[in-house]
Parts: structure tokens; C-alpha cells; sequence
């Protein structure tokens, strides 16, 4: 049964973004010949899917720890106090992002969840002292709504951003 030009055209978004994740730093001739497609439909999907916000953006996969940088996860638990209007519209505006950036961190992710946490940050800092300010300052600005919270150290990145690290064999030394 032939697939409809619907079906046809989410097909072809999936292999151009799949060959796009897994080899960023190819240009629209090479993706246009890996896949067979013609570059004009490679850059009018590409275009549309920019457009449409399925690609949010560009981002170089670095490794923090060559730049003296370490990565932390915040995992936060909130009480059953319910937002403000008013602090949701600083979450929202990314007021936080600002601070944190100000105690020299960076932040990596931020991911709501359903499950044992509510939150989780993802920040790369060159130490856990200021990683430990970022805990604080989230303390004291949430404290009605945060039941628990906890700083976790990440030792290896064994995958970055679907990238395997290229010195996964010293990962051996943590196992």
C-alpha cells in the first residue's frame, strides 16, 4: 500500500533530522547525497522544520571537563504549595537563569518531571562551592514550594547530546 504524501513527508523530516543529529557538521550537499534527495528539498525541509520550531537550534557538543568544568544535577522536590501567579511569571521569564549565570554557572538543562522529582537543573560550574550557591539561592528563593533538593556530581558523561565520549574506555576507571 503506498504510503500517503503525508506520511512520505514526516518520513523524510525524520531521515534528514536523524542524519542531522548524527552528523551536525554536515553540509546540505553531503546530507543531500548520503540520502538521495535533491539539496533543495533538503533545505526547504530544513527551512520548514526551523520555521515550525522542531529545530530549536545549533549547538556544538563540548567537553566541560577540558575546560575545567564540572557538571552538576539539582533534583528538586516541591511541597504541595501551589505557584503564585506572580512567581510563575519569573519562572517562566527566566529571571533564575540570570542569577545563576551571575554566580559563574551555567545552566545546561532544565526539565519539569512527573515522578519522585519535580525538577531537575543540569549546570556545568569549575567547582561545587558555587554549584552549592546555586542550591542556596534556589532555597531560599522557593522555600515555601520546595520539599526537598539534592546536588548530585556527575563523574563521567558517557554520552553527551547523543554523542558517545571518545574516551568512554575511561570509564572502566569509575566501574
Amino acid at each position: 500500500m503506498a504510503k500517503s504524501s503525508k506520511e512520505k513527508i514526516i518520513e523524510d523530516e525524520k531521515k534528514i533530522l536523524q542524519e542531522m543529529k548524527n552528523h551536525a557538521n554536515k553540509n546540505i550537499s553531503e546530507i543531500s547525497k548520503t540520502l538521495g534527495f535533491s539539496r533543495q528539498k533538503i533545505w526547504r525541509i530544513i527551512k520548514r522544520l526551523e520555521k515550525n520550531r522542531t529545530i530549536l537550534g545549533y549547538n556544538t557538543v563540548v567537553d566541560e571537563e577540558k575546560l575545567g568544568l564540572e557538571t552538576y544535577f539539582i533534583l528538586i522536590q516541591r511541597t504541595v504549595q501551589p505557584f503564585d501567579k506572580e512567581l510563575s511569571e519569573k519562572i517562566i521569564s527566566r529571571e533564575f537563569e540570570e542569577q545563576i549565570h551571575n554566580l559563574d554557572c551555567q545552566i545546561v538543562s532544565s526539565t519539569y518531571t512527573h515522578g519522585d522529582f519535580d525538577w531537575i537543573l543540569s549546570i556545568t560550574t569549575d567547582n561545587i562551592v558555587k554549584a552549592t550557591k546555586v542550591c542556596e539561592l534556589l532555597k531560599n528563593r522557593y522555600k515555601k514550594y520546595i520539599k526537598e533538593l539534592l546536588l548530585i556530581r556527575s563523574l563521567f558523561n558517557a554520552k553527551i547530546q547523543g554523542i558517545t565520549n571518545p574516551n568512554i574506555e575511561n570509564l572502566r576507571d569509575l566501574i
